[in-house]
């Protein structure tokens, strides 16, 4: 049986975590989609082998504090105009 990665995987959360916020929070990414794309396949084969020591992390279902915004924008929007 294949060892769990510890070190290697909260390398990959931080770094994945780094990234997301420069593009979301900062809109000024520092690597290609290509290599981002890289580093979430990572992170989800790690989470595939290794469910049980990566259940505590869900990285990639947290969102930014602007598409937080926008989704709560929209929703007001909605929910005003669809009362007239």
């Amino acid at each position: 049986m294949e060892k769990f990665p510890k070190k290697k995987f909260q390398e990959l959360v931080k770094n994945i975590q780094y990234h997301n916020n420069l593009y979301y929070n900062n809109d000024s990414p520092e690597i290609s989609d290509a290599e981002y794309d890289s580093l979430i396949n990572d992170y989800k084969n790690i989470k595939k082998l290794f469910p049980e020591e990566t259940m505590q992390s869900d990285i990639l279902n947290k969102i930014g504090i602007f598409e937080l915004l926008s989704s709560l924008s929209l929703w007001i929007f909605v929910t005003i105009f669809s009362k007239f």
